[in-house]
């Protein structure tokens, strides 16, 4: 019976990354910000920033292949997180 081709495949393949949604590069900044910036249900408070490791963590729970780089990077470039990490260096470099 040829009804089963489409179906059958489709199931075999996906291995266990049919779980995870693939993120394409175009979506990692919104991926990560919407992972990075917990925006609590409270309007008036402003919205907590996760730190690099607990972002991480919690994209790589749902996507596959978004690399640790891509959300280094965004740290890098959010505003927010660069005010904090000025105030709160002691000196050590974590290169």
């Amino acid at each position: 019976g040829g009804i089963c081709s489409l179906e059958c495949v489709d199931g075999v393949s996906g291995g266990d990354s049919s779980l995870k949604r693939v993120a394409v590069v175009e979506d990692f900044f919104d991926i990560i910000y919407a992972m990075h910036v917990e925006i609590g249900t409270d309007p008036g408070k402003t919205p907590k920033h996760a730190g690099q490791k607990k972002t991480y963590k919690a994209i790589a729970e749902t996507y596959a292949f978004l690399p640790r780089e891509a959300v280094t990077r965004f740290l890098m470039s959010c505003g927010e997180c660069q005010k904090r990490m000025h105030i709160s260096t002691t000196g050590q470099d974590y290169k």
